[in-house]
């Protein structure tokens, strides 16, 4: 019997004829029922059982087997793309591998196609999981389905960020100076995979936040991966000081919420003034790194309380040392342009670093030597508002910073990343600047004000506390 036989739908007959010289032939029939089988198996499958993130991309897999016995035509096959009830939407799987190539699904053949699909925020905010229904037919057959389940992850979360900042140090546990303005600025971010709404940032003893800075898209739901940035500005005050800030948002229609809470805190720390290069050099035990001698100077007025190198003045972890950016190793000394004093040269800081012998040369520098050299006139104004500023005074922190350029533009590169490092000693590839010379009176494209408008605004601030 062959496939034809079958696909036939005809039962099976012939007639045997016999015949001889001396009768009539004769004949007999016989008759064997063909019987049809037209079946057909269909398995729909996902790559994954589960997904909790948007943008992830499912991969179904759909195979068609002829089970039966009986060639089947006409074979189609579509999904209900997650809405059975809605025909409009239903898409068409894409034909894989289609077994010998023809038009008909034979015989213990199997056919592949394959649809993809993106999972959205939608799917996550329904609460429901993904499932859909593939349709096959023939035209031998009545048609038959199969379902894929695929779980939605539902992982509604909230983080926040809390810092403090004065405008020169962010972050925590900082050191600020105290009676000046203060900014906490909180960092919301959604971290999840459900949307968030009604929002509420609240801080201890402020209250409820309402100061939002940036709100992402504007539409005050705060999205998967979106982040809101709250501030609030106050004055700091003496001593040591932490409060609390908590955000919580709701999510599924209001049937849930989440909650997450960041800490921060300052020192406040009086400035005891500001004070004169010669102040400085005078009073090294100020600045030495050496508790010992404090005596000299502690609890006399117009003075700091304890020394500029340790706590809490220094948030370095070797305090009273901090790492020389020439020769990567710790030392005693001062690293100018360390504006949140934790003793390296963070990402985004330029610094140079003196030893105390070095600073306290240059701040004792002679007129001669400042006349012969206009570098040593800067850089005994820019040490010395440097000490200002670690004293906790307000400092003009752009003169400060065009002070170190200006002195990197002009002083050897000694460890080859493009910028000096501070060494006034003259040596064969280093030149003086005198005070007729354009780099002293003149701007350069490195620093927008020469050498001479450097000096007399950081002078004027370390004499008269201006700027």
């Amino acid at each position: 019997m062959t496939q034809a036989d079958i696909d036939s739908a005809a039962d099976l007959v012939n007639v045997a004829i016999a015949d001889s010289d001396q009768t009539d032939p004769k004949t007999d029939d016989e008759k064997v029922d063909v019987l049809e089988d037209a079946d057909f198996l269909l398995v729909k499958e996902a790559n994954v059982s589960e997904v909790d993130e948007v943008g992830e991309v499912i991969t179904y897999t759909y195979t068609a087997t002829n089970s039966g016995n009986q060639t089947l035509t006409g074979f189609t096959l579509s999904d209900d793309n997650f809405t059975p009830d809605d025909l409009t939407d239903d898409f068409f799987p894409t034909l894989t591998n289609n077994g010998n190539g023809d038009t008909n699904l034979d015989v213990g053949e199997t056919w592949t196609y394959i649809a993809t699909y993106t999972v959205t925020q939608a799917d996550f905010d329904s609460g429901l999981d993904l499932v859909n229904v593939a349709t096959a037919d023939t035209d031998q057959t009545e048609p038959k389905t199969d379902d894929e389940i695929v779980d939605v992850v539902q992982n509604p979360s909230i983080t926040l960020e809390k810092v403090t900042t004065d405008g020169v140090v962010t972050g925590d546990n900082i050191g600020v100076s105290a009676g000046e303005s203060i900014s906490w600025i909180y960092t919301v971010t959604n971290d999840g995979n459900l949307n968030l709404s009604n929002i509420n940032l609240i801080d201890d003893p402020q209250g409820v936040i309402t100061n939002l800075i940036y709100n992402g898209d504007g539409d005050a739901i705060l999205a998967p991966n979106e982040t809101w940035i709250y501030e609030l500005i106050g004055t700091a005050i003496t001593g040591s000081y932490q409060n609390l800030g908590t955000v919580t948002g709701d999510h599924s229609n209001g049937q849930g919420q989440v909650e997450a809470s960041d800490p921060s805190s300052y020192t406040g720390i009086e400035g005891p003034g500001v004070r004169t290069p010669g102040f400085w050099v005078n009073w090294t035990e100020v600045w030495d790194g050496n508790p010992e001698n404090d005596s000299r100077f502690a609890e006399r007025s117009g003075f700091p309380s304890g020394d500029l190198l340790l706590a809490p003045y220094s948030a370095s972890e070797q305090a009273p040392q901090v790492l020389d950016p020439v020769s990567g190793t710790y030392q005693t000394g001062l690293l100018v342009g360390d504006y949140n004093r934790n003793g390296i040269t963070d990402d985004g800081e330029s610094t140079i670093f003196y030893t105390l012998n070095e600073a306290k040369s240059i701040l004792a520098a002679k007129q001669k030597e400042q006349k012969n050299d206009k570098r040593y006139t800067l850089d005994r104004s820019l040490v010395a508002s440097w000490l200002n500023f670690t004293a906790f005074n307000p400092a003009p922190t752009d003169d400060i910073d065009n002070g170190l350029a200006w002195i990197q533009e002009h002083t050897p590169d000694e460890n080859f990343d493009g910028i000096g490092d501070g060494d006034l000693i003259l040596e064969a590839s280093t030149y003086a600047v005198p005070a007729n010379s354009d780099f002293w009176n003149q701007p350069s494209p490195i620093v927008p004000n020469g050498g001479e408008l450097i000096h007399t605004a950081l002078d004027d601030y370390n004499n008269n506390g201006l700027f």
